[in-house]
């Protein structure tokens, strides 16, 4: 019968902390669809989240990530009519698409992760003319 009383203990204990990770879970997702524009899908939005279980940094690289492409051409052009549905965003990881700037990719992704974008193809102002 003891036994019996620590299973029990244990089973309560795992069910209380992934009771307590669904809840940071449910936090992390309210908070990005606070910071999401398009406000449509919400559901299946939450299950994307709930796949991809951010850990607090991809979740910081989340909202990081849509805060800077809230602010790029294809986001803001027409209305916003080019910004993905969240699910879309987040199911295909979209947090780490690489920077465009006029329009040429730029090397560097949102999150940083890939090397920085060089300089090519730009004459010095010490290069001969020759």
């Amino acid at each position: 019968m003891e036994n019996e009383d620590e299973d029990i203990n244990v089973n309560i204990d795992i069910s209380d902390n992934e009771q307590k990770k669904s809840n940071l879970q449910t936090e992390r997702f309210s908070e990005f669809w606070k910071v999401y524009p398009k406000k449509v899908g919400k559901e299946a939005a939450r299950k994307a989240w709930m796949k991809v279980k951010p850990t607090a940094e991809l979740h910081d690289q989340i909202i990081k990530a849509v805060e800077v492409q809230k602010q790029s051409e294809q986001w803001t052009r027409e209305n916003g009519r080019f910004i993905p549905n969240p699910s879309t965003w987040l199911n295909q990881g979209r947090w780490d698409d690489e920077l465009t700037i006029g329009g040429k990719a730029s090397g560097q992704s949102i999150s940083g992760k890939t090397g920085a974008p060089t300089l090519t193809g730009f004459k010095s102002a010490f290069d001969d003319d020759e």
